[in-house]
């Protein structure tokens, strides 16, 4: 059902995309549209798999540790990234800091959140934040979680299926490797 509105504007517009929108808005508005797997656009979702949908909700971030760096600059929206990745129900949360008042300020924060295991590594000040995080060994944390999200702290990992974890994401694609999936 076009609305009176959408009819006064197609009516103003040339014919070919008159025509164009009419059907469009048509097709948007049949059960089938919203009945029909796909998208709307023809395409299929990734996660659009033969095997069964998992039998239990699963945290999107379940076994996962998240890596990042931190500086007091990041503080206003630092809680924000910790309440955004504990919902996603990550596993713990390492933070690399490069000075005194960065690591004062996540101690101060972790022991206000007893909820998620916060570990603050001190990275070299020699070298600028990038390089220093690039240099930090991952196998000492490597045993603490199946997998390790790399993320700066203004960054947010959202995913389009949070009924599926990490986990389950890669056992539907087995023959993808873990580092594919770089930001």
């Amino acid at each position: 059902m076009i609305s009176s509105g959408i009819k006064r504007v197609l009516k103003s517009l040339k014919t070919p995309l008159r025509v164009f929108l009419t059907r469009v808005n048509s097709t948007i508005s049949t059960d089938k549209f919203w009945s029909n797997p796909s998208d709307g656009f023809g395409s299929k979702p990734a996660t659009n798999s033969r095997l069964p949908a998992p039998s239990t909700t699963a945290s999107p971030l379940q076994d996962v540790q998240v890596l990042t760096r931190f500086c007091c600059s990041e503080q206003p929206y630092w809680a924000a990234f910790v309440d955004h990745y504990r919902s996603m129900g990550i596993h713990g949360l390492h933070v690399g800091v490069q000075m005194d008042e960065d690591q004062a300020f996540l101690a101060a924060f972790a022991r206000q959140e007893p909820v998620l295991p916060i570990v603050v590594h001190r990275l070299t000040a020699e070298l600028d934040p990038s390089a220093a995080l690039k240099v930090f060994d991952l196998g000492a944390i490597a045993g603490d979680a199946s997998f390790t999200l790399m993320v700066d702290c203004d960054e947010y990992f959202c995913t389009l299926d949070p009924s599926r974890s990490i986990k389950q994401l890669f056992n539907i694609f087995p023959t993808v490797p873990s580092s594919t999936f770089r930001g």
